[in-house]
């Protein structure tokens, strides 16, 4: 069985591509962090995993999840017709559980895309305002 990046690479890269075409970069590389800390510890994917819940009340369970957690702006709240088309494909085809890795590899995408790296600064003393501003 594939491991949960090689399951994740197309999702990941097809909802890149719809975010930048449709200019939601940002706003979906924060949804899906949200995404990612909540499916994280497996207590959601334990739930969704009920063979009681349909896929509807699943989508309708994750949308009051990202509500609750970010507010209604969040892509995934359910006000934003990609956020939930994704939502629905993943339910469709139980890949909810590898929306971190999808997380990661968006991240990855937008990253290389935007030209920028991360990195952590280790400084013998503090950094000034003007500092710390230059390095954002």
């Amino acid at each position: 069985m594939a491991d949960n990046n090689t399951v994740a690479k197309p999702y990941a890269e097809a909802i890149f591509e719809v975010a930048r075409e449709n200019g939601m970069l940002d706003e979906l590389s924060g949804s899906l962090a949200v995404a990612r800390d909540l499916l994280s510890d497996g207590q959601v994917v334990a739930f969704l995993g009920q063979p009681a819940l349909t896929d509807e009340q699943s989508l309708e369970f994750l949308q009051g999840l990202f509500a609750a957690a970010v507010g209604k702006d969040s892509v995934f709240a359910g006000g934003n017709r990609h956020g939930t088309n994704f939502l629905k494909l993943l339910l469709e085809h139980d890949r909810v559980p590898v929306l971190p890795e999808i997380a990661d590899q968006f991240e990855a995408l937008k990253a290389e895309v935007e030209n920028s790296v991360d990195a952590v600064i280790t400084s013998a003393s503090p950094l000034g305002e003007a500092q710390q501003q230059a390095m954002t």
